[in-house]
């Protein structure tokens, strides 16, 4: 049994506070749900825990430190100042102060953040990731003629399918073009244009620190898409109910995928996180396509971890509970911020 520790639970809000009642946001706001469970299975396990929701407030966070003096920080944040590229200088601070903490490191937060960037590495390292180019807001892409058909186009900083939908979706330079300046202009996002893999898409879960574990695959269906139309995981996709509801999207167990590619998908996914120099848990998308070529679609460091969302469910396919993953997910924190010490 692990000693009582003393747990900071840091958390984000994505505009600027006015007047929060920040217990009602966790205990009922559904958008806060993974907090809820962390905070429930943290005072579960007999952690002495103090939560902390920061927007702008530097000076906050570095006071709660030395005034609560945590054991480790349980990292929830996605942002700060609603900029997620300021969420890895946020740890930085943490690194600074050495303070451990859950998740992932700075370096890995601003790679895997950039898209385009995680893809030249996952090259680099000999590992399958669909054909693509980068337009840049102050330097858009003028000619696509030689890009291979069809294609997605999606901002090259985004989480959450953010800035995803069906006009993502596109066939031709020309709408491909139009979707780009789109996204430069009414989102004020670069944009990654992407080959579209056709195929089976899955979400491998690992857990790295001291070494990697895959966790049982799981798969996004697409069961009332007609034939011919594009599977994709847009943002309603993911985040409306009704949406997923009307076109038979689900997230669930893979099924029928023979012991042999289990192996092969598990294999690539540790070998995605040794090129990235990813320590802690990451949620990876792919793609197999009919003849069994497998892509590496997106690397997410600290993907949701709320106890009914794919990370949690994947850990309990392999008889990890959900107190025990959170349990193991603080070892993480605490291994490599001070190895051997656990």
């Amino acid at each position: 049994m692990r000693k009582r520790l003393s747990v900071l639970v840091l958390c984000d809000l994505s505009v600027s506070p006015q007047q929060y009642d920040f217990n009602y946001l966790i205990q009922q706001d559904p958008d806060w749900k993974t907090e809820k469970d962390i905070i429930r299975v943290l005072k579960k396990l007999g952690h002495n825990i103090k939560i902390l929701v920061l927007y702008n407030n530097l000076e906050k966070l570095i006071q709660e430190i030395k005034e609560f003096k945590p054991d480790v920080v349980f990292n929830l944040t996605e942002s700060f100042r609603n900029e997620r590229a300021l969420s890895s200088q946020l740890l930085g601070v943490l690194d600074l102060l050495s303070v451990p903490y859950t998740g992932a490191t700075p370096q890995t937060l601003m790679l895997c953040n950039n898209k385009g960037m995680t893809k030249k590495m996952l090259l680099h390292h000999h590992i399958k990731t669909p054909q693509f180019k980068i337009s840049y807001i102050k330097k858009p892409l003028r000619s696509l003629k030689s890009f291979p058909y069809p294609a997605i186009v999606k901002p090259l900083r985004a989480e959450g399918s953010e800035g995803i939908s069906q006009s993502s979706f596109v066939r031709s330079e020309k709408e491909c073009l139009e979707r780009i300046q789109f996204l430069h202009t009414h989102l004020k996002m670069h944009a990654l244009i992407e080959e579209y893999i056709d195929g089976r898409e899955f979400y491998i879960s690992v857990m790295g620190q001291p070494y990697y574990e895959v966790f049982s695959i799981r798969e996004m269906t697409f069961r009332n898409i007609p034939p011919g139309d594009p599977k994709i995981a847009t943002y309603h996709a993911k985040f409306s109910k009704e949406y997923r509801d009307k076109w038979g999207i689900r997230s669930e167990k893979a099924r029928g995928l023979p012991e042999s590619i289990q192996e092969e998908i598990k294999k690539i996914g540790k070998k995605v996180c040794e090129a990235l120099q990813i320590d802690s848990y990451v949620r990876q998308d792919m793609r197999m396509t009919e003849s069994h070529e497998i892509y590496v679609l997106e690397v997410n460091p600290n993907p949701d971890i709320a106890q009914w969302e794919d990370f949690a469910w994947s850990a309990d396919n392999e008889g990890i509970k959900y107190p025990e993953l959170i349990d193991r997910i603080i070892s993480q924190g605490l291994l490599r911020t001070f190895p051997g010490k656990i």
